[in-house]
């Protein structure tokens, strides 16, 4: 973000979703962000409208977004060590922290994607129909197959909702566990690929509104 000028809409959006992720972030120089959960088992990217100048670390991303709701369309200006907020004859300094007190992806690097076992699409109304299934029957996992999702709850596996999905590539007879509390994304059409170790949801086209998840799978 060049000069005084407002930050994107989607930027925005994108930063509140990676809040639920991680409190902190770490905004490198460039149109990429990413966040990585405290827990290191979940990881997102995203290419957003803006590009930014300067890498800067928030601690507290929630109180950042809250900042910046008091405000319309503010103009920020990113200084050394805090960026400026203002939008008419008001104004705020918000003082960025140390990278090392932010759990962050390692620079350059991503999460391997290797030898997939199961790969289809999901779209955004299956993906709120499965998390609104999940939430009325208190399910805590879910179980991807050749056949689709189920959501269950392991402790209980006593109801459950499945969602079937045509077109699966891939004829594993394997079932991948992904604790629920994992599926941390924003809503939209979705391409799974699932491994021995991860799930990864992408959407969008690489340099074109971009956006990644990647979440660890249970161990059995």
């Amino acid at each position: 973000m060049k000069g005084d000028s407002p930050m994107d809409p989607r930027t925005i959006e994108i930063l509140k979703q990676f809040s639920t992720i991680n409190q902190g972030i770490v905004i490198e120089a460039g149109n990429k962000i990413r966040t990585m959960a405290v827990t290191k088992n979940i990881f997102a990217s995203a290419v957003v409208p803006d590009t930014f100048e300067r890498e800067f670390a928030i601690y507290n991303l929630n109180e950042f977004l809250a900042v910046l709701s008091l405000f319309g369309v503010p103009d920020f200006t990113y200084g050394e060590e805090s960026v400026s907020i203002k939008q008419g004859k008001m104004k705020a300094r918000y003082n960025y922290s140390s990278p090392a007190v932010v759990t962050a992806p390692p620079k350059g690097k991503t999460i391997p994607v290797r030898d997939v076992q199961l790969e289809f699409d999901v779209t955004a109304e299956e993906l709120r129909n499965l998390m609104k299934a999940a939430a009325v029957l208190k399910a805590t996992d879910l179980v991807f197959s050749k056949t689709g999702i189920r959501a269950f709850n392991k402790k209980m596996d006593a109801n459950d909702y499945a969602l079937s999905i045509d077109g699966v590539e891939g004829d594993s007879d394997k079932l991948f566990s992904l604790k629920l509390e994992s599926m941390k994304m924003l809503p939209g059409d979705y391409r799974v690929r699932v491994t021995d170790t991860v799930v990864a949801f992408d959407a969008g086209e690489e340099g074109v509104d971009a956006l990644s998840y990647t979440m660890a799978l249970e161990r059995e």
